[in-house]
């Protein structure tokens, strides 16, 4: 996840199965965990659907310059039941203020409460089930929620006062990166391995928003930026963590922020890296590297003019051939909003930045949600509005779908200091939300 000038948010993407959030669900009721909080659509029906195949780890960003949904079907609903209906789907009352039809969605799980701190949502699942994490003001923690039931913590590192994390799964395999207490240390652990892996930089010097992409066959990615002066690093292995972190390039447009994606493309074992910048106020690009054999890049860059790219989320069509980067952008009235940019993950030079609304983002996550579809959820920065999910085509294309609330009574992110991850598993949408003391999954029907 990236934390530019502001808050963050993590992309990540899933791959198919069912989980039981029923049994989840009745436990979570009989212990007395699960509550109201913010209100999310409710509504039955649906759940079935084609799983998403693809598989990244995204960046978030924050809305002061800088900066995963999944298949399913539906059914019941009409346009009198609610008011939320669109095609047979209903997802109850709209929101107040809001103004899209509701997303449909079971009773919240409740992860975490009365905690301290809380936030970096970060959601991530495969083929067992999903997989949540997030930080507080003591440490950091990921647990499983497996598809056939049950629930498991898999990592809980403790001591840790200004903790950043990164969640990922794909196929079978499942992984999470995150920074020492001073920063100086980059700590990778994946289903692979028990023993784990610590990286460094070669200066030795502190480091932020670490990002992470699996492949199902293995394969691991990381990225982290330098503290001091924004310098983009990455390095991937063929199996378990990488061993050594490169330093990429320094470019014209600096680096608001920075990812990796795991893609179908045969150019650097299928990681593609992500840069977004800019050159001046106003101006600045898209950048796409790949590793070559022997040692080289593979560079792609796209200009982007009166609308400064700064922080992003990439993700990944389920079929690996699309990259999709959601960013936050300075307009020339200097305010923020949210872009698009959606481009071949074969370095075709394709694809044309375009702007998604005119809301200054937050805090956002993008995801691929089942063949032809990609997901970018948000929430507002400065507007007390809700949680939002925009559905688009996973071509270069980027058609819009449709525009769906998913929480409701949010106040603004930079008020609230609220958190979200978006990722699939089992064919449904699962939004993992933090407050300062809680973390909760909820899950949905895509439309």
């Amino acid at each position: 996840m990236m934390r530019a000038l502001g808050s963050v948010g993590l992309a990540a993407l899933l791959a198919s199965g069912c989980i039981d959030l029923e049994k989840a669900y009745q436990g979570c009721v009989a212990s007395g965990r699960c509550g109201d909080g913010v209100d999310a659509g409710s509504g039955g029906g649906g759940g079935g659907g084609d799983g998403v195949g693809g598989g990244t780890a995204g960046t978030g960003g924050g809305s002061a310059g800088g900066g995963s949904a999944g298949g399913g079907s539906a059914g019941g609903g009409s346009a009198s039941s609610g008011g939320g209906a669109v095609g047979g789907y209903d997802g109850g009352p709209p929101c107040a203020p809001g103004g899209h039809p509701r997303l449909r969605c079971d009773a919240p799980i409740d992860l975490l409460t009365g905690g301290n701190g809380v936030t970096w949502a970060s959601l991530a699942g495969n083929d067992v089930g999903f997989y949540a994490g997030w930080v507080t003001s003591t440490g950091i923690e990921v647990r499983e929620l497996r598809n056939a039931g049950g629930a498991r913590t898999v990592i809980s590192e403790q001591g840790l006062t200004n903790a950043q994390l990164a969640v990922d799964a794909r196929g079978a395999r499942w992984g999470a990166a995150w920074l020492s207490d001073d920063a100086t240390a980059l700590k990778c652990l994946t289903s692979d391995t028990d023993a784990g892996f610590v990286l460094s930089l070669s200066d030795g010097g502190a480091m932020k928003y670490p990002t992470m992409a699996l492949r199902a066959t293995g394969g691991t990615a990381l990225t982290t930026v330098s503290d001091g002066d924004d310098a983009f690093h990455g390095g991937h292995g063929l199996g378990g963590c990488p061993s050594t972190l490169r330093d990429f390039p320094r470019t014209s447009i600096g680096t608001n922020g920075a990812s990796v994606v795991a893609t179908s493309s045969p150019v650097g074992d299928g990681f593609v890296y992500v840069r977004t910048g800019q050159y001046n106020f106003y101006n600045g690009g898209i950048e796409l590297l790949a590793e070559l054999p022997d040692g080289g890049l593979q560079q792609q860059f796209t200009g982007v003019d009166l609308h400064a790219p700064g922080n992003h989320a990439a993700a990944v069509s389920t079929s690996g051939a699309t990259v999709a980067i959601a960013y936050s952008q300075l307009n020339t009235n200097d305010k923020y909003e949210m872009g698009y940019f959606a481009t071949s993950a074969s370095f075709a030079d394709d694809g044309n930045p375009l702007t998604l609304n005119d809301l200054s983002p937050g805090w956002w996550t993008a995801s691929a949600c089942g063949a032809g579809c990609v997901a970018v959820a948000s929430i507002t920065a400065d507007r007390s509005l809700p949680a939002t999910v925009t559905f688009l085509t996973d071509d270069t294309s980027a058609v819009r779908k449709g525009d769906y609330d998913a929480l409701c009574n949010l106040p603004a992110q930079q008020v609230s200091d609220s958190s979200l991850a978006v990722a699939t598993s089992g064919g449904r949408l699962g939004l993992l939300f933090t407050t300062p003391s809680t973390a909760r999954l909820y899950v949905c029907d895509v439309p």
